[in-house]
């Protein structure tokens, strides 16, 4: 999920679809929960509360859920917490998730500059056949990468 979004009707939907449907996101600064159990180092199951509003817009929604706050410090950014509803500190360990959302980042920041940069630029296609577009499309894309 997007960074710092934290909608809990669109999450808890999101757990709700099936067999290993799980969702990652940081938390906002002021995101309050109470830790229920230690997992290691920065990495705790927590309690979150939802104030009544959220609840009366969102009746299915618990007085209380419980997902995984995982505490970490890049070098050269400020401290930062992934929740998640991987709560499997075994299967999934703290190191892995937090190395795993900051690339799906850099993909996402990837994505970004060819919408910005790249179609700004309006490239020509100067290609008339559709094997000649899709190679220059693929040149273009690998000349990127």
């Amino acid at each position: 999920m997007d960074r710092e979004f934290l909608a809990a009707h669109c999450l808890r939907a999101i757990e709700g679809q099936g067999q290993n449907r799980h969702w990652m996101s940081r938390a906002k600064s002021k995101t309050r929960w109470r830790t229920v159990q230690r997992l290691g180092k920065g990495d705790d199951l927590v309690e979150l509360e939802f104030c009544d509003a959220t609840r009366r817009l969102n009746p299915e929604i618990p007085e209380r859920w419980v997902v995984r706050a995982i505490r970490y410090e890049r070098k050269g950014f400020k401290p930062q917490t992934l929740l998640t509803s991987l709560t499997d500190h075994r299967c999934f360990p703290a190191r892995e998730l937090v190395a795993l959302y900051h690339e799906r980042w850099e993909l996402e920041l990837g994505f970004d500059e060819v919408k910005t940069v790249l179609l700004k630029r309006q490239e020509a296609l100067r290609s008339k056949s559709m094997r000649g577009v899709a190679q220059e499309l693929w040149s273009l894309g690998l000349l990127y990468n």
